[in-house]
């Protein structure tokens, strides 16, 4: 069965703001946050040039985060990918360890915004996608979206994954590189 046409809901396409993706918890569904995943990481391999063996992910403390962070594992995971659960932590913890490390990484946070809303923050192993990116990873993302609407049986009709990834235990490196850093900083 085509999975587009099996869906009960329409599908919200999210949108990049001031900084990563943004959108309503109810629209950053499994389907969708797997669907822009699978794209930056395709962006990464196509206009990147990057070969990547690991993406780092981590998140917020919002009630939404960790359904969201079991979808970006998921597309990791089915990019062939490994991931490392950095946990829940501050953005720039995810950011410098992945930066340090050269590795890509994938924070979910809404930042400052309500809470009844999320986000999904991109890294290249440089650092955060710049605004000269986004055309490149839209074009990713709308062709990864053809792919899986034609042909995905990972979802349910509301769009949530029909089996649960459960996230691998959490990596304190992130976390304690950072408390370190202004440890050693600031005594």
């Amino acid at each position: 069965m085509i999975l587009v046409n099996s869906l009960k809901y329409t599908p919200v396409k999210l949108t990049f703001g001031t900084s990563g993706l943004r959108g309503l918890v109810s629209d950053m569904t499994d389907l969708e946050c797997y669907i822009n995943t699978l794209g930056f990481i395709e962006f990464l391999k196509t206009y990147e040039k990057q070969i990547i063996n690991t993406v780092y992910i981590a998140g917020d403390l919002r009630e939404s985060t960790p359904r969201i962070m079991e979808a970006v594992a998921q597309a990791v995971t089915d990019s062939d990918l490994s991931y490392v659960n950095c946990g829940l932590i501050p953005t720039p913890a995810l950011a410098f360890y992945a930066q340090i490390n050269k590795q890509p990484c994938i924070m979910v946070t809404g930042s400052h915004i309500p809470a009844d809303r999320n986000g999904i923050k991109f890294y290249k192993s440089s650092g955060e996608i710049l605004k000269g990116d986004e055309d490149n990873i839209h074009k990713c993302v709308s062709s990864v979206r053809s792919r899986v609407y034609a042909e995905s049986n990972l979802f349910n009709e509301q769009g949530g994954l029909i089996k649960r990834t459960r996230l691998t235990k959490v990596v304190n490196a992130a976390k304690d590189q950072y408390f370190n850093r202004y440890i050693n900083a600031f005594g």
